[in-house]
């Protein structure tokens, strides 16, 4: 035994000196070099991650009176001539030459469409749209610009361990675009200490090269000399090692010329950005992009983002993650008696404390809250108890229990919510659409069956090494849903929650008890299945309220039949009770109707069920509320019951005016982080006046009219309180720390509450625009098509939207182009049929046209993708669901470029002493430790940085039911069809079928030009 317990202790001590020597091995082992790696060490060919030839480029610094110039953008394979006067991408930076060729490395995917080759595909992984553990990813993206809706259509729940957020999204508002000061102070490069430097650009294109010689001319004032810092692991570096400011004339033939040569002289200076901000920007730049050499013209979104693709250990930034941290830690450590949030801490604390109460006493309070409705099952139903019981009364008014559900925040059939007036923007009308509102404490059952059985189907093409056709499956999904599996265990479902709940209890005849029970329960089978028939599809449903298709009718006409012929009820009394006052005129009281001959054929199937037999339609009513109930108290599907992230996924989706108030109390302070914003959006809404007032558009005048009505807006604190404020006092809302279901009952009134007290408010009023249209908390743009506003939440200003003390260039390709993302909008195919003041359809422009009829039909195409895990899919696209992004996203990227270069002349010094977090000098337009990419390229690298996915999966609900395309597509089309990343990467060689060329793009831009 002894011997035993020795040769024990031995073999643990080898095993621990070498676990000892592996560590200190790879701790002396330097980190391998990337592309792009600035460390000296990476410039030698043996230690990059490809082979080939690899020449690192020698900078030097000196001013001489005359100049020439020449550079080589990023690496190009090894095929192609490394001579400057041959290569087909030579492009100029100031102070440098350098000659690249290097091989590539085959990808390990391909991305093919009926024209073109694009590369992999990935979904796109958002806080609450992830693939690797949830059935539904979200959004957005980047910018989420959807139209005037609140909680519509929202399908895109969480599952398995993800949080399900139900975003109140819109587009945005109201806001005077004047000058923050009496005048304009206009940054001056004169300096005595400085050279003043008149740089003049020639630009000479050939069918395979692109010449630019640049001329410099140096007056020397004081300083003539500019001294450049070439060691980048030097600690305490100068914040800039050459001060340089620079003049620029520029004569261009072409908007595209300009663009380049303005990049290529002042921004490309030669100056290195030595701060902390801009080394980790660097450094998280060149850990996203691909290692291998992988060519931006052939796919531009392995190019940018390859490096975390299915990487266990990388993740793309992700704003609401770092908003959701801060407001998570808020709401553990807070201050419980700061009395402006102490509703917020009671619900969360509630929540929480939920979590040790036992199943029977969750049953016992879940009873409380559907008891809470004032209706109980009717066993009059059943004939053997009518008979027994000829007194009891019969009378059940379906209208106003609906009301009184929706007033719970319960919508079974279809939801009342608000939208912009038609006729006046300064007010609100109702809007009737289909049922909106997804549970933020549980996830859909049905679809979270019919998404594991989708999800086997996809890992048995996978293993069989077939393409898994992504349009045929979702079929198979969506009738799982309505009619199948999915259906089946919401049955199921119901049926335990009865008996565990009791609510036929009171019935003392088991027979009739049973018999009740079941007559219920295949009624409500039968109808969900008629009512699966006639229902839109969810794409289908998107399209139409983000393109606001809908009919409008007078409370009168709904009532004499003519919108959807006879119904089960009034519809003027429903809405009374639901908003709780008498309307005096109800042919003026207008309701926008959307999917109208849908609602005919629901309506014909309650009317038919209610009319045969009252007391069997007020069980039904009452089986689907007590599913609601039971699955958000009892048994949620997803997290559990009182868990933190139960909780935290309760007061984001329905608290969110007093979490928005949470999150900004938790940041520092950000006036001046307000102004730039401020500044940004002006100066945007002004680059964009200047180029469509000297466009070529036949409806140059239309686009002006609106565009000077046209307004965009961030929020404040002080304004977020001044709106939760007048919530508090419209809404009285007394929560306490030890009955979450009392608790939860008030916060699904106070909800609705809310929502039909704003109704009556005008459109401008603080609370409607930061607790309805848009919270400060979220991290996606808004556009409101009725209001001819967008907002930009607080929650956008992080990265990897925002870096404060980041160049300008790196902003303004983040929340920039989110910025100029929203504004576009405005003229897309659904901005066009409103002309600022109200609903009317402006006259589209041929030029318009044109490019929406180009890229539907590259949309239309069918796309053959393989992941680098080995899944290979096809799908086709519903090109009208996409279309309106596409088209902002490309003429977003050019916008925003636009107001970068334009930007040093038209700063505030006064109210801006920095800008874009950095000083007001041409430190601006520092490079980032790159050896080979110039500002230009660096742009639409984060440009498209700003969609990575940490997955190449594809996600079939992302695909099929969102409006913005998949990352991969998303990016990679958008290039494809950008004249300046062209001409920035030099993609119009003619030599190669394969790669993105002039001749083969969709150009689009209200300004009339790409």
């Amino acid at each position: 035994m002894a011997g035993a317990n020795k040769r024990t202790t031995c073999a643990l001590a080898t095993v621990a000196i070498i676990f000892i020597i592996v560590i200190i091995i790879l701790c002396l082992v330097p980190d391998p070099c990337r592309r792009h790696d600035p460390r000296p060490e990476c410039k030698d060919p043996k230690h990059l991650p490809f082979e080939g030839d690899f020449t690192g480029h020698q900078t030097t610094a000196t001013a001489t009176p005359s100049t020439t110039v020449t550079t080589t953008p990023p690496s190009r394979k090894a095929t192609e001539p490394t001579s400057t006067s041959q290569h087909p991408s030579s492009s100029t930076s100031s102070s440098m030459e350098t000659t690249i060729a290097s091989s590539t490395s085959s990808a390990s995917s391909t991305w093919s469409t009926e024209e073109s080759i694009l590369g992999d595909t990935n979904t796109t992984e958002y806080s609450t749209y992830t693939t690797e553990s949830s059935l539904f990813t979200g959004d957005d993206s980047s910018t989420t610009s959807v139209s005037d809706i609140t909680d519509t259509t929202n399908v895109f729940e969480t599952f398995e361990n993800e949080t399900t957020t139900t975003d109140s999204t819109t587009r945005t508002t109201e806001f005077e675009t004047e000058s923050t000061t009496g005048e304009d102070y206009y940054w001056d490069y004169n300096d005595n200490t400085t050279d003043i430097i008149s740089t003049t650009l020639e630009v000479n294109e050939t069918e395979n090269a692109t010449e630019i010689s640049t001329t410099v001319s140096v007056e020397a004032t004081n300083v003539t000399e500019i001294s450049t810092t070439e060691t980048l692991e030097t600690e305490h570096t100068t914040e800039m090692s050459s001060t340089v400011t620079t003049e620029i004339t520029t004569e261009v033939t072409t908007e595209v010329q300009s663009y380049l040569e303005v990049t290529r002289s002042t921004v490309e200076s030669g100056a290195i950005c030595n701060t902390t901000v801009c080394k980790e920007v660097a450094r998280r730049m060149l850990d996203i992009m691909d290692p291998r050499d992988i060519d931006p013209c052939d796919d531009f979104y392995q190019y940018a983002c390859g490096g975390i693709l299915d990487d266990p250990f990388l993740k793309p930034e992700n704003p609401q993650v770092f908003a959701d941290i801060i407001t998570k830690e808020a709401l553990t450590y807070g201050d419980r008696e700061d009395e402006e949030l102490e509703n917020l801490y009671a619900m969360y604390d509630s929540c929480l404390n939920y979590g040790s109460v036992n199943n029977s006493q969750r049953l016992i309070r879940a009873t409380k809250v559907f008891e809470e409705l004032g209706y109980k099952f009717n066993p009059m139903s059943n004939g053997e108890y009518n008979k027994a019981h000829p007194d009891e009364p019969q009378e059940f008014d379906l209208g106003k229990a609906l009301a009184e559900m929706m007033k719970r925040h319960f919508t079974p059939f279809f939801d009342i919510i608000i939208d912009v007036s038609n006729h006046n923007k300064s007010e609100f009308n109702l809007k009737m659409v289909l049922p909106s509102f997804t549970s933020p404490f549980t996830n859909d059952r049905a679809k979270f069956v019919c998404f594991a059985a989708y999800k086997r189907k996809a890992e048995e093409a996978k293993l069989e090494g077939v393409y898994f056709d992504v349009n045929l499956h979702y079929k198979d999904y969506v009738n799982c849903t309505k009619l199948g599996f999915g259906l089946q265990a919401r049955m199921q479902q119901i049926g335990r929650s009865i008996k565990e709940l009791d609510l036929l209890g009171f019935i003392e005849n088991s027979i009739i008890r049973e018999q009740v029970d079941s007559e219920a329960r295949q009624e409500l089978d039968i109808m969900l299945g008629k009512f699966a028939k006639v229902t839109p599809s969810i794409p289908q449903i998107r399209k139409t309220v983000l393109n606001k298709e809908y009919d409008e009718f007078s409370l009168t006409e709904i009532d004499a039949g003519v919108a959807f012929g006879d119904i089960p009820f009034k519809m003027q009394g429903f809405i009374e009770t639901l908003l709780g006052y008498a309307i005096s005129k109800p042919e003026q009281f207008k309701i926008q109707v959307y999917f109208k001959d849908v609602f005919k054929q629901l309506f014909d199937i309650i009317y038919e069920t209610h009319f045969d037999q009252e007391p069997l339609m007020q069980n039904i009513m009452l089986l689907l509320w007590m599913e609601h109930i039971y699955d958000d108290l009892v048994s949620p599907l997803g997290k559990p019951a009182g868990s933190q992230d139960y909780c935290f996924n309760g007061v984001t989706g329905l608290m969110d005016d007093y979490v928005s108030i949470l999150y900004l109390k938790s940041l520092p302070e950000r006036n001046t982080l307000e102004n730039q914003m401020n500044h940004m959006i002006n100066l945007i809404l002004e680059v964009m006046e200047s180029q469509v007032g000297s466009s070529v558009l036949k409806s140059r005048d239309d686009f002006m009219e609106k565009l000077e009505k046209m307004t965009g807006e961030i929020a404040t604190l002080e304004e977020a309180k001044k709106a939760l404020q007048r919530n508090k006092n419209d809404v009285k809302m007394d929560l306490t720390k030890n009955d979450f279901p009392g608790n939860y009952v008030n916060l699904m009134k106070n909800y609705r509450e809310r929502l039909y007290n704003i109704f009556r408010e005008e459109t401008s009023d603080n609370r409607a625009l930061w607790s309805f249209l848009q919270f400060p908390y979220r991290n996606t743009g808004v556009t409101s098509y009725g209001l001819n506003k967008f907002l930009i939440p607080h929650g956008a200003m992080s990265p990897p939207y925002f870096y404060e003390g980041a160049p300008a260039y790196i902003n303004y390709a983040g929340i920039g182009h989110m910025i100029a993302h929203e504004l576009l909008h405005g003229f897309d195919t659904t901005g066009m049929k409103f002309n600022g003041a109200r609903k009317m359809e402006m006259t589209r422009d041929p030029i318009l046209i044109d490019t929406s009829e180009c890229l539907a039909e590259k949309l239309s195409n069918t796309f053959y993708m393989n992941s680098s895990t080995g899944f290979r899919y096809n799908f086709r696209l519903n090109a009208s669901l996409n279309l309106d992004e596409l088209l902002a996203d490309l003429a977003a990227t050019n916008l925003a470029w636009d107001a970068y270069i334009k930007a040093p002349r038209l700063r505030t010094a006064a109210i801006l002493p920095t800008y874009g977090g950095m000083p007001t000098t041409l430190y601006d337009q520092a490079l980032l430790h790159w050896e080979d990419i110039n500002i230009l390229q660096t742009y639409f690298i984060k440009t498209a940085q700003n969609q990575c996915s940490s997955t190449s999966e594809l996600d079939i609900l992302r695909v099929m039911e969102n409006e913005h395309l998949p990352p991969k597509l998303r990016v990679n089309l958008g290039v494809k069809n950008n004249k300046l990343f062209m001409k920035a990467f030099n993609c119009n060689s003619k030599t190669d079928p394969m790669r993105m060329h002039e001749d083969n793009i969709c150009y689009f831009s209200p300004m009339g030009y790409n």
